[in-house]
């Protein structure tokens, strides 16, 4: 927002120097067309330093945020990676224990299958 104001009051400036030298205003005076000049010279040396301050500081955000953007995309890569290793061990782990389990409750349905079936009260 400054960098805007900024360019605003030196295109004014600049343009309001356009008036003086069209108008002849500075040939009054003794040095008038030096002055006329050095200001002219003033006035375009500011204009081009804040344009091109202006371009530098529009690349420098876009490299920053180019740089953001990788360095993000780098992590989203890295925590992709270990949320697979850990999704896989996880399920490995999970794996293990359900078969745990089905040979504990197989082992028992076939007990309880044994006590209560139909051939249990026949003996």
């Amino acid at each position: 927002m400054q960098l805007l104001i900024l360019i605003g009051a030196i295109g004014l400036a600049l343009i309001a120097l356009l008036l003086i030298a069209r108008r002849r205003s500075l040939s009054g005076l003794e040095n008038g067309f030096l002055l006329t000049l050095a200001l002219t010279l003033a006035g375009t040396g500011s204009l081009s330093a804040v344009l091109v301050g202006a371009w530098v500081q529009e690349k420098a955000e876009q490299a920053l945020l180019q740089g953001s953007m990788d360095d993000l995309d780098a992590d989203a890569r890295l925590v992709e990676a270990s949320a697979k290793r850990d999704i896989t061990i996880t399920m490995n782990q999970m794996s293990q224990i359900a078969v745990g389990i089905a040979t504990h409750l197989l082992r028992r349905e076939l007990k309880e299958i044994a006590s209560t079936g139909p051939f249990s009260t026949c003996r």
